[in-house]
């Protein structure tokens, strides 16, 4: 039987007490809105190269539409290599670019018609024109346009920290620290407003497809997992954990039949509106090796992971042989190892569980599959912070893992130039520090996993029984 309207109503009644209760509580509303403007004051300092790929193919959708996106040439920087749905959000982008500069002429033009103090608002009028400028002389990429780019990953970042205010809320008296922890350490504005990554807007999918697993809502968990993936392809290895979880929730027929019809329709639907031929053909022949096969698979790229330590800054192809067998066995080894031993000792669902899972998969896959990048680790480093919720007493180590993932990241981009004195520790000695790093990474993640595995044994290394 279906919910009446009397439901729905005083679903959106509770649904509208919550966010009145956020807003009148101050303490949370400031560290929200300081969050905010700290990620668009900071937005416009840099630019990656990412990002202004991203802007060229966010342009050419918006002008000419999806299909005929990923076999057109001539691009900039790097032809498109992003599923579909993330490319179309590109598009949205700079649509909305396009609707920010049409409001800010508008206003102008009205402030300026009936004389409202026009003199005293040339910081507007200078603001605009600034937003609609191109960054140099003879460059497609406007200001505006590479900000506007910015805006969902910052959104996303506020989303995040409110899901980690509500978890905390019920198990800790001051759940706003744990938004804090998450919206001021570096990682979190460096990723979203400085480099524009998207990795926010999937992980905030992924983490709601968790939580309402956990709270057996599970009518459009399965879609909120596949447009986590289109959007990002990282929260792939989450599938298992997913599958494992939603079985064990029992999930009526209603639930999988609405579930999967829905990723199947949504899936269909996204890679038709960017196909020229037959959906399977397009996207067998055209859109995997653009996702998957865009680049030689390496050992390591960037991450300080269990690799970097012995292989440093070297770029090796993943079959490359280290203590008897190819890197890439070694690291399907040790993961699915771990992924199978913490989803038989996990039996209890539970948020807490969940999330104990989350970080020991997202870890794992960072620390010891191969053909990682340094922002791969996003979806373990926030899953550890919610673990912290629970037990506050992993709160240090979350910390320092934290730390290290931003010097990861910044090892990358080197930004703000400014920090050249840590450019030179991170590549002093061929980058010996960084090794250490990838070695604190590894260590910190073990020392954790036998915290939250209480039935490990430190000297044998085995379960007890």
């Amino acid at each position: 039987m279906g919910a009446s309207p009397g439901n729905f109503y005083a679903g959106d009644i509770l649904m509208m007490n919550k966010i009145i209760r956020f807003c009148r509580n101050k303490d949370v509303l400031i560290v929200f809105l300081s969050a905010l403007i700290l990620r668009l004051a900071i937005s416009s300092l840099g630019f990656h190269d990412d990002i202004y790929s991203n802007t060229a193919w966010g342009k050419w959708i918006f002008q000419n539409g999806p299909r005929g996106f990923y076999e057109a040439s001539g691009w900039i920087y790097s032809s498109p290599t992003q599923p579909p749905l993330i490319s179309l959000l590109y598009g949205f982008n700079h649509f909305l670019y396009e609707r920010l500069m049409f409001f800010f002429s508008t206003l102008g033009v009205w402030i300026a018609t009936y004389h409202l103090a026009p003199t005293k608002m040339m910081w507007f009028f200078d603001f605009s024109r600034w937003f609609g400028n191109a960054m140099y002389q003879e460059t497609p990429f406007k200001f505006g346009a590479l900000i506007s780019m910015k805006i969902v990953a910052i959104l996303a970042d506020l989303a995040i920290a409110w899901i980690i205010y509500l978890l905390a809320k019920n198990h800790t008296s001051k759940p706003i620290l744990w938004s804090v922890a998450y919206l001021f350490s570096p990682f979190s504005w460096y990723l979203s407003a400085l480099w524009g990554q998207y990795d926010q807007t999937s992980f905030l999918f992924l983490l709601l497809a968790f939580v309402l697993l956990a709270r057996k809502h599970l009518l459009w968990t399965p879609l909120l997992l596949l447009i986590s993936i289109e959007l990002k392809p990282t929260a792939l290895i989450f599938i298992p954990l997913f599958a494992w979880f939603y079985l064990k929730q029992k999930p009526s027929v209603k639930d999988i039949v609405v579930g999967f019809l829905s990723v199947a329709v949504v899936f269909v639907y996204s890679v038709w509106l960017f196909a020229d031929r037959n959906v399977v053909d397009f996207t067998q022949n055209e859109l995997l090796p653009k996702i998957f096969a865009k680049s030689e698979p390496r050992v390591s790229t960037n991450a300080f992971n269990f690799w970097r330590i012995f292989i440093g800054n070297a770029a090796m192809n993943q079959d490359t042989v280290l203590f008897l067998l190819p890197t890439k066995i070694w690291g399907y080894l040790i993961f699915f190892s771990a992924y199978i031993l913490s989803v038989v000792h996990f039996k209890k669902i539970t948020i807490e569980n969940i999330f104990k899972l989350f970080f020991i998969v997202g870890g794992t896959g960072f620390l010891f599959l191969t053909n990682m990048l340094d922002r791969y680790f996003f979806a373990g480093v926030v899953g550890l912070l919610i673990v912290t919720i629970f037990n506050k007493s992993l709160f240090k180590f979350w910390l320092i893992l934290s730390l290290v993932f931003w010097l990861n990241l910044f090892n990358q981009w080197w930004f703000p130039e400014n920090l050249g004195f840590l450019r030179e520790v991170l590549t002093w000695q061929n980058f010996i520090v960084s090794r250490v790093l990838a070695a604190v990474n590894v260590s910190i993640f073990i020392i954790v996993l036998f915290k939250i595995f209480p039935s490990l044994n430190w000297k044998s290394f085995t379960f007890r029984k």
